[in-house]
């Protein structure tokens, strides 16, 4: 039911886009979200005046974004577009005004109506879920009901405690910062390429480091073409490869080669906050990140302006894979250049 509820952001804020002019990426993993940096180096007496929405200060705990994430709820289930806009992040807000944001929404809302046959005058009502804190980042989970009943189980949205208040911040890039100037793969010194995929592995070290017989291997994925321009956007490059074991499980590598190491580092942040994935020991590269779902196992490093994405799944010893994994993260960050 995630994936549903995920349709219907993607589909409003496909909306808000055509409204407001600004540049939508079609995956949103994609989506390059203001550094905490950057919210730290922000002058609050540079900031926009607060509505009255923005103007109650909550306190950095989990009870104070539970209870400004309601407050946005209730914006929310009352179709009061303005005050939900009050309760993004100025970064979420910028290159979208409040009336273009307000139109889009409505238009969005009205058109998830009629897609499900249901009048123009039914109440959604959107309900504050779980709520998590780490420091200045918050996750908060918000479904959706109607006449009572549970319609989509929403995934988290990232929430980030700045200037004595909590703020949303949109998953997708549309109303948020203005994506990065794009630049076609190959056209920048050091940019990853197909013959630098093929050298970061070869067949035997990765049979040798995690428990998997490699069947018939497809071929090298450009995932550029994939991604469409507005999906490349902060991105040089982005290629994957799909090792498949003939017991049925696989490995998927996937590395991205961002436009520098800044944009590469907003991304993280974003890892961090959507994903809650801890760090690993040892360090691998600049820095790594891990992660457990069911039967996947999955790990995230990253050299300079590079990032490697390492997904096993449905192969046999949940921590033998993951040693096997940041063992081949390891000897690929041997291999990557820096930039």
């Amino acid at each position: 039911m995630r994936s549903a509820l995920f349709i219907l952001v993607l589909a409003i804020v496909a909306s808000i886009a055509a409204a407001c002019g600004g540049a939508s990426s079609s995956d949103p993993t994609e989506a390059v979200p203001p550094s905490p940096a950057e919210y730290q180096a922000t002058d609050p007496t540079e900031a926009v005046p607060p509505s009255p929405a923005e103007s109650q200060a909550t306190d950095p705990a989990e009870a104070g974004l539970r209870s400004r994430a309601e407050s946005q709820a209730t914006a929310q289930s009352n179709e009061k577009w303005a005050e939900w806009y009050g309760f993004l992040s100025p970064d979420s807000k910028s290159g979208c005004s409040e009336s273009n944001f307000s139109a889009a929404a409505d238009l969005g809302i009205s058109g998830f109506k009629q897609s499900r046959g249901l009048e123009e005058s039914a109440k959604l009502e959107f309900r504050v879920q779980e709520v998590t804190v780490q420091g200045n980042h918050g996750q908060v989970g918000m479904d959706m009901y109607l006449d009572g009943e549970l319609i989509f189980d929403s995934p988290d949205e990232p929430w980030f405690y700045v200037d004595r208040d909590w703020w949303s911040v949109l998953m997708v890039a549309v109303c948020g910062s203005p994506a990065p100037t794009l630049v076609p793969a190959g056209t920048s010194d050091g940019s990853f390429d197909e013959a630098d995929m093929r050298a970061l592995f070869s067949d035997e070290e990765v049979e040798a480091a995690i428990p998997l017989v490699i069947g018939r291997m497809p071929p090298i994925t450009d995932m550029r073409g994939l991604a469409g321009d507005e999906g490349m956007a902060g991105m040089d490059s982005i290629w994957g490869q799909l090792y498949p074991s003939v017991a049925g499980g696989q490995l998927m590598v996937i590395v991205t080669d961002f436009v520098s190491p800044e944009i590469l580092q907003q991304q993280i942040a974003m890892w961090i906050v959507r994903d809650s994935l801890r760090f690993t020991e040892p360090t691998i590269g600049d820095g790594s990140l891990q992660g457990q779902e069911g039967n996947t196992v999955s790990l995230r490093f990253w050299k300079g302006d590079k990032a490697v994405l390492l997904t096993a799944t449905n192969l046999p010893g949940t921590q033998e894979t993951l040693d096997g994994l940041i063992a081949l993260a390891e000897l690929a960050a041997s291999r990557l250049s820096p930039g």
